[in-house]
């Protein structure tokens, strides 16, 4: 998964638990960022947003397509 900037990242790490903002793409921005103890990073979860569509909106589904 790329990095995109502005993401934050937090260690795994539970007795560290560093946190880092993505500023600028690395030269090998495929990976995970690495915290200063070692642990790799990953982004915290963040549940779905549902919402409702407006009964005005165009609905289609695969069996339309021709």
């Amino acid at each position: 998964m790329p990095l995109i900037v502005g993401q934050v990242y937090k260690c795994t790490n539970l007795t560290c638990r560093g946190e880092v903002k993505i500023i600028r793409l690395s030269a090998d921005g495929r990976q995970n960022p690495r915290c200063g103890c070692g642990a790799e990073m990953k982004k915290p979860y963040s549940p779905p947003v549902l919402r409702e569509l407006p009964s005005t909106a165009a609905v289609s589904s695969a069996t339309d397509r021709t």
